[in-house]
């Protein structure tokens, strides 16, 4: 019973946490969340030149691609489509930097415009329903007025109705 106790008690002392420094368990060791993170944003960085670095070497033709969809979308004001026609240019541009052939690049390259190119068709048809919904609504709401109205005089043809057929039977009796 002991052992038990004194196991659990090295498992939660394993975990250590320090001012200023979180620490996480993992079955191999442990990893200091802020070093991972100091050390993660210089690769980014450099990542990020050697990316810009060969975009400069791309094709005309490739920025022609991806930028096609992304400025659609934008005309059509859609930020989601142009969010993630922005996403499918950089996955695009992520497989030019492996080490892949240029007919698997340039493949991926249109699928992702088309990709691109269908995220912008399904934005300018959720705006052309949106703008039929809006002449529906008010559509709705003339008709709705005309009802109104109707209703209105309806109910005065009937109280007129009813207060002749009132005088009618009181002048025969």
């Amino acid at each position: 019973m002991n052992e038990a106790h004194g196991s659990e008690n090295d498992i939660s002392s394993a975990i250590v946490a320090t001012t200023g420094r979180r620490w996480l368990w993992a079955e191999v060791g442990m990893i200091e969340v802020e070093t991972l993170f100091r050390d993660l944003w210089p690769a980014l960085l450099r990542w990020g030149d050697e990316t810009l670095a060969l975009a400069r070497t791309l094709h005309p033709g490739f920025w022609v691609a991806l930028g096609a969809p992304v400025l659609l979308a934008l005309l059509f004001r859609s930020v989601t489509a142009a969010l993630l026609t922005l996403l499918l240019a950089a996955m695009a541009l992520f497989v030019f930097r492996l080490g892949t052939d240029d007919l698997f690049r340039w493949t991926f390259t249109g699928l992702t415009d088309l990709a691109g190119l269908l995220a912008v068709l399904l934005a300018a048809f959720l705006q052309r329903r949106k703008r039929q919904l809006r002449q529906a609504e008010w559509r709705v709401g003339e008709i709705r007025q005309e009802l109104d109205e109707v209703n209105r005089k309806y109910e005065g043809e009937v109280h007129w109705r009813r207060a002749a057929e009132r005088v009618a039977a009181h002048e025969t009796r």
